[in-house]
């Protein structure tokens, strides 16, 4: 992003970018600018100044919200856009993952006839999340769990004794046990979310389902590492959907 030139990026009329979140993440040593990715939100702006899509929307951890660059995309991109911006769940949109992301929604001020931002974008229709039983793979048999230390197992059983079913092993001090009866920890990029009933870690299948993608028709080209690691890093399908269709709604 940092090497190209913004003049030899097509026009476009709507820019979705996710920038780096581990400058900001609670999971991460949480450095800021300080760290060459947290800067990257400088090249977005670029592109939504040069070549002013009609719709634009931003994505970071939640963390982002306190930060001097979260008050200078809103500075800089409110000359030209209506924009807002909002907390959003994906267990909130139909998918049993507990996932806050902000984001931030911009519609070109000549594209519309409002002059503010349509409550679709900040607080879309909540939608009744799916029965996370039904994401479970159950013709994956693999057991995996004689490979836990014995620390994991030990950190592990109060999840599994509270129903639990998608629980994150790198965070097992998380108090939250119950609510893992009904959402699942939150996607990350490392392959340590573990399938409790199954007893083994969660596959691509159950990782797709819990960002909102379909599984038919789906053709994998990558290991099962990158996969997942693409599929932490994705945005929820679902929520990215709302979010659309009331920026469209928007435009005149």
């Amino acid at each position: 992003m940092t090497k190209r030139h913004v003049k030899d990026v097509p026009d476009i009329d709507l820019y979705v970018c996710g920038f780096p979140c581990q400058p900001f993440s609670m999971a991460g040593k949480r450095l800021g600018e300080q760290d060459d990715r947290g800067c990257l939100w400088i090249e977005c702006v670029k592109i939504i100044e040069r070549k002013r899509p009609i719709v634009f929307i931003l994505e970071n951890v939640p963390q982002f919200q306190q930060t001097n660059a979260f008050n200078e995309i809103l500075r800089k991109c409110s000359k030209n856009y209506v924009t807002n911006w909002a907390l959003l769940n994906t267990k909130n949109f139909g998918v049993p993952q507990s996932r806050k992301r902000l984001f931030i929604v911009g519609t070109r001020m000549d594209m519309t006839n409002l002059k503010e931002t349509p409550k679709i974008l900040c607080q879309p229709t909540v939608l009744h999340s799916r029965i996370i039983e039904s994401i479970i793979d159950r013709h994956d048999t693999t057991n995996e769990y004689d490979a836990l230390t014995s620390r994991q197992k030990m950190q592990l059983k109060p999840y599994v004794d509270a129903g639990g079913i998608f629980v994150d092993l790198n965070f097992l001090f998380n108090p939250f046990r119950q609510s893992l009866k009904t959402t699942s920890s939150c996607l990350t990029t490392k392959n340590s979310l573990w399938c409790c009933p199954m007893q083994r870690r969660a596959n691509i299948k159950e990782w797709l389902q819990l960002q909102g993608f379909s599984t038919n028709g789906w053709k994998q080209v990558v290991s099962d590492s990158q996969m997942k690691h693409q599929i932490g890093n994705s945005m929820s399908v679902p929520v990215l959907r709302s979010l659309l269709k009331g920026a469209l709604e928007s435009l005149t």
